[in-house]
């Protein structure tokens, strides 16, 4: 549906110096003027710095101007320290601050008044705000077989105005190893650790390199001189099992009545490997297995409740294997016995 707006303009008498004339306006009305409605910052601010700026306007009408509402979106706070009522030729005053994590920011704050010609009017601030150190949260080492010895280059970027200092570190395992060039990152200035790990057991893998860092004065958006900072490396040895699905859900299981699932276990290494048997505490499994040693098996499994069993049950299918790296894989299953 189109909706049509018209403005009814009414020719009007006054009288000016005694003579009558038509057409004069008499309607008085404010009119709201900002001296800018949007600002960019040039500098970078960092995590926890105070944000803010001053937009300044002045009412050129020639009736009272009244701020009537001021909405702002989710990353900033938008208030009006001056009075919200401003007289023809007055100036008024309106504050927004910024709240927001690390990255790029456009913010909007909106403006309701009684200005007829503009009832809504939009500020807008945008700019950058860094943490005070940049570092990777997490790196994936990617997969590689067994044995070998992956490095990785760890990037640190010093964004505050002083020199920091890396005090100490710490390895969550003894297979990953770190060399540090340098203690100190200048202000603005960058250092690259590089980080080696040494693939001893096949599967995923998770460890951490911890680093503690220590600046002359107190850190912006903190109470405190230092950071540490933790930095995750993830990835998968090759040379394991693999079992798909990884959970086995079983659904309804009646009394005496058993449920059947296909499992499938393949390596994604270059060893074969037999199924020597399956074993469960709250279910009762069979499957045919074979000697023979495959790089993959599809076990197709029956599977019924070791004896009156209602509600939720959970156990864990233990599957025993003659591969060299993996002896035992623990698939979780859950089912609901009647």
């Amino acid at each position: 549906m189109m909706f049509k707006c018209f403005r009814l303009f009414l020719a009007v008498a006054c009288s000016i110096g005694g003579v009558l004339v038509t057409g004069c306006n008499t309607d008085k009305k404010p009119e709201i003027a900002f001296e800018s409605i949007s600002h960019e910052f040039s500098e970078v601010f960092i995590v926890g710095s105070k944000i803010t700026k001053r937009f300044d306007f002045t009412n050129k009408g020639n009736a009272p101007l009244e701020v009537q509402d001021i909405q702002s979106n989710c990353g900033c706070v938008a208030t009006i320290p001056s009075a919200a009522q401003i007289p023809p030729g007055g100036t008024g005053t309106i504050h927004i601050e910024i709240d927001k994590d690390a990255g790029s920011f456009r913010e909007q704050a909106f403006v309701y008044t009684n200005d007829p010609d503009k009832p809504i009017i939009p500020l807008q601030v945008y700019g950058v705000i860094k943490p005070a150190v940049t570092y990777p949260k997490k790196i994936d080492f990617g997969q590689y077989e067994k044995g070998q010895n992956v490095s990785k280059t760890v990037k640190l970027s010093n964004n505050l105005t002083q020199s920091v200092e890396i005090t100490a570190h710490t390895v969550s395992d003894n297979s990953l190893a770190v060399t540090i060039p340098g203690e100190v990152i200048s202000a603005g200035e960058k250092l690259e650790i590089q980080a080696v790990l040494s693939l001893r057991k096949v599967g995923f893998y998770s460890e951490a390199l911890t680093l503690f860092i220590k600046a002359p004065t107190v850190i912006p958006g903190t109470n405190s001189e230092t950071l540490e900072l933790s930095i995750q490396f993830q990835g998968r040895v090759l040379g394991g099992i693999v079992a798909l699905p990884a959970n086995l859900f079983l659904g309804v299981m009646p009394h005496n009545y058993p449920v059947q699932r296909t499992l499938q276990l393949k390596t994604d290494g270059t060893h074969a490997f037999s199924v020597l048997g399956i074993t469960a505490d709250k279910f009762e499994v069979s499957v045919e297995t074979t000697e023979e040693k495959r790089r993959s098996h599809d076990l197709f499994l029956t599977i019924s409740a070791a004896g009156v069993q209602k509600g939720l049950l959970e156990d864990t299918l233990s599957i025993q294997t003659n591969h060299p790296e993996v002896k035992t894989i623990e698939i979780p299953v859950k089912g609901v016995g009647q």
